[in-house]
């Protein structure tokens, strides 16, 4: 009788093992000896992303090329001859299970990838985790990743759960009890197929403590946290001109750096920079502050939220919008500037100020604080875990972390606080806080990113 049970499992199994075992062979025929292949999509996109991948590529060739002459790299990309705009005319909002259709069209462009080029070690820098199963199991590669966001999160889980309208959970869901419990099965599905992707990865890496968290509790592994190289030698050594544009009577810049995306909580920043404004006014002080926010726009949804923000602006506090940080306004939107304009305002900016919950890392607090804007970013993520805060993390009585890199806050009246900390302070104090702050952040250099990747993977390498 057990045996026939067991006749009726794997029955239905053993086309499934068949062409596994049949695909392994082939694979294992077609393996390039030497070949490290990362897979990143659309890795011209100069993104930090982007920039991860290619320092390690140059710190792998930098320490093992001359050990291993056989070693080469191989990209799996797609769409390099097509421009964004190409790309965006065939594109369309599709908000429906967005977590598993991406998953499942990372697996089609991995198989693509595998019919290609079978290579002998293979890491996933984008977030495709079905790849990881794939290389492992049929092209019988050494399988590594790059975790830059968990693709899911006890966060978004327990958003659901709450029932809380968010930009990820429409008010038509929270507002059904039947949706939001198929919302919750479909999020733990995720999960599930997720873990298992996860153990088929034998050198997984995090870009920061927050990530590591949910990857150790999703995947049941301890990640290695690497932190993304950040461009702080360049930054570090720029002037700051702030105090001597403050003794020249000019206004004190507040400087939001981000990209327009709801996640990224301008509509707080505009509370914020309100709040400030009016308890500035209370105080009978004539300083003059004026908000800068310089995003990236990719699309004509981010537009149209430029322009939802400038008539909230106007329509609830009475601030005024310009594009010239020079002219006469309350906020100032510098989209989509050069680098060069961009490191010109953050030498020329005396507060940085950044609202995201959670944010998985921060690269733009780093820079922040390597150009010596003093930073009041949100008491989550990576500012919280591996950026601004030291030892502890415990606030004041006012809600504010004031710590000797920067500042954390969580409520509009938090942020408020921290802000009008900075400006009452005196050269020295804010000159002081500087320095710290320059001196944290050359732990996210290149140099000692390309280090500790090397370090990551150089067990798998040696085999």
């Amino acid at each position: 009788m057990p045996l026939v049970l067991l006749s009726f499992v794997l029955l239905p199994l053993f086309p499934f093992l068949l062409v596994v075992a049949v695909s392994r062979l082939y694979f294992n025929r077609r393996r390039v000896s030497g070949s490290f292949a990362f897979f990143h999509p659309f890795c011209d996109a100069s993104g930090g992303g982007e920039r991860v991948l290619w320092l390690a590529i140059n710190a792998l060739q930098k320490k093992f090329g001359q050990s291993n002459q056989k070693l080469h790299f191989v990209v799996f990309t797609g769409d390099c001859d097509r421009t964004p705009e190409q790309i965006i005319e065939k594109a369309h909002n599709y908000p429906r299970f967005t977590l598993l259709g991406q998953m499942f069209a990372g697996f089609v462009l991995g198989c693509e990838a595998l019919c290609r080029h079978c290579p002998e070690w293979f890491m996933d820098t984008t977030g495709c985790p079905l790849t990881l199963p794939l290389f492992r199991w049929i092209a019988c590669a050494k399988t590594m990743c790059y975790v830059h966001y968990p693709l899911i999160t006890t966060e978004m889980v327990a958003l659901v759960d709450s029932r809380a309208v968010s930009y990820n959970n429409s008010s038509q869901i929270a507002s059904s009890i039947v949706l939001t419990n198929a919302k919750l099965f479909y999020y733990r599905l995720i999960s599930l197929l997720y873990c298992v992707c996860g153990t088929s990865s034998q050198a997984t890496m995090a870009n920061g403590s927050w990530t590591a968290s949910h990857i150790a509790n999703l995947w049941f592994c301890q990640p290695k946290v690497v932190f993304p190289p950040c461009n702080v030698e360049t930054l570090s050594n720029l002037e700051n001109r702030t105090e001597q544009l403050l003794a020249d009577g000019n206004p004190s810049l507040i400087l939001s750096v981000g990209q327009i995306r709801p996640e990224k909580n301008h509509l707080e920043q505009l509370r914020i920079f309100a709040e400030v404004r009016r308890r500035l006014k209370e105080r009978g002080s004539n300083l003059k502050i004026k908000l800068v926010i310089a995003g990236g726009c990719r699309n004509s949804g981010d537009w149209d939220r430029v322009d939802f923000l400038k008539k909230f602006a106007l329509g609830n506090f009475q601030l005024n919008s310009d594009e010239a940080v020079q002219s006469d306004c309350d906020i100032a939107w510098q989209l989509n500037v050069p680098f060069a304009e961009l490191t010109d305002l953050l030498r020329s900016s005396l507060v940085g100020l950044h609202t995201m919950r959670n944010e998985h890392f921060g690269i733009s607090v780093v820079e922040g604080m390597a150009a010596g804007t003093l930073m009041v970013a949100h008491n989550s993520g990576g500012p919280k875990m591996d950026i601004i805060a030291d030892k502890g993390n415990s606030v004041d009585e006012e809600g504010v972390y004031a710590g000797e890199n920067g500042f954390l806050a969580t409520s509009t009246e938090d942020y408020a606080e921290a802000i009008l900390r900075i400006i009452d302070m005196d050269q020295i104090g804010r000159d002081r806080i500087r320095e710290r702050a320059r001196q944290r952040v050359e732990r996210f250099s290149d140099g000692q990113f390309e280090r500790n990747f090397c370090d990551a993977v150089e067990e798998l390498l040696r085999e």
